[in-house]
């Protein structure tokens, strides 16, 4: 709405011929701001440094160059990690998408008059979606089911209508044989709107053929070692401490992360609590004896049958 109210503006105007324009820098750094809370940050840092201009010309300070900073520390993390991940350096990459994530996701001192994006005007949630969704594929590429979920899930709260976000999650879902979490995210990507009518028909033959895999008939098992990060040669005490150990890193109340940047706070807690509740299950079935022997023999036979 910013920037539809800023393009009905003249764009004669926004050229400075004196350092007293202030009404220009203003506007500057209210499209750069607006931009920003957008995800477009190659042209907010185009904007912002236009307005950095009026500046060095002499016009009042703010802290517009503190924005300028930290949006350029952004984007240069994410495009550096970017490449990491081209060549295959799932590590490196993934410390770089953290870091992105971390400077994305600090506060700077911006007062509460200069918000013109909502309440969290200092973060743009539809850029630090495409971090976490980024970072995610990076625990894929190593098979690390649950931290890969759990990113992309925050990717989802952070921007309900990121596709790539949701289809990622809806993959990682399946390979797991997580049929019912992957048939629920392919149906969120669905009502998302933000699909093109071949996209859409995709997303309807996905989510018919998850019906039909997530059918309770079929006896179709997740595979919960993989979950756990475990091979089914794990010992009673290797499932216990691993349980332990991915339960207090993935409980709904020590992830706030995603809370309230969006306004979609409700989202994010239900689907912090949908990974929980998948490591909860998994732990479940393998704790206790007789339960995992009867489950082993399901994934042993749908393992013979692949």
């Amino acid at each position: 709405e910013v920037l539809d109210f800023l393009s009905a503006v003249d764009e004669n105007s926004l050229v400075p011929t004196s350092p007293e324009q202030g009404s220009n820098k203003q506007i500057l750094e209210l499209k750069a701001r607006a931009t920003f809370g957008l995800g477009n940050l190659s042209e907010a840092i185009s904007i912002a440094e236009q307005c950095c201009a009026l500046h060095q010309a002499g016009a009042a300070p703010d802290l517009m160059k503190e924005c300028l900073r930290k949006w350029k520390d952004m984007l240069s993390l994410k495009e550096r990690a970017n490449q990491c991940f081209n060549a295959k350096k799932s590590k490196e990459s993934r410390e770089l998408y953290t870091e992105a994530i971390r400077v994305a996701m600090s506060a700077s001192a911006l007062p509460a008059s200069l918000s013109c994006c909502g309440t969290n005007h200092d973060i743009s949630s539809p850029f630090t979606a495409i971090l976490f969704c980024n970072r995610s594929a990076t625990y894929q590429q190593e098979g690390d089911v649950l931290a890969a979920l759990s990113d992309c899930t925050k990717a989802c709260a952070l921007n309900r209508k990121y596709a790539k976000a949701f289809k990622r999650a809806a993959n990682i879902c399946e390979e797991a044989r997580l049929y019912e979490t992957a048939l629920h995210f392919q149906q969120e990507l669905l009502c998302s709107g933000g699909l093109g009518k071949e996209e859409f028909r995709e997303v309807q033959r996905r989510i018919k053929s998850l019906s039909s895999k997530a059918d309770p008939a079929l006896a179709v098992v997740p595979n919960y070692y993989k979950i756990l990060s475990l091979n089914m040669s794990a010992t009673s005490s290797d499932i216990k401490k691993s349980y332990h150990k991915l339960a207090l890193k993935y409980h709904p109340d020590k992830d706030n992360a995603t809370v309230g940047l969006s306004g979609s706070s409700s989202s994010s807690e239900s689907t912090r609590h949908h990974v929980f509740t998948i490591i909860r299950t998994a732990y479940e079935v393998l704790s206790e004896r007789r339960s995992r022997e009867a489950y082993d023999g399901k994934l042993r036979s749908q393992i013979r049958h692949q």
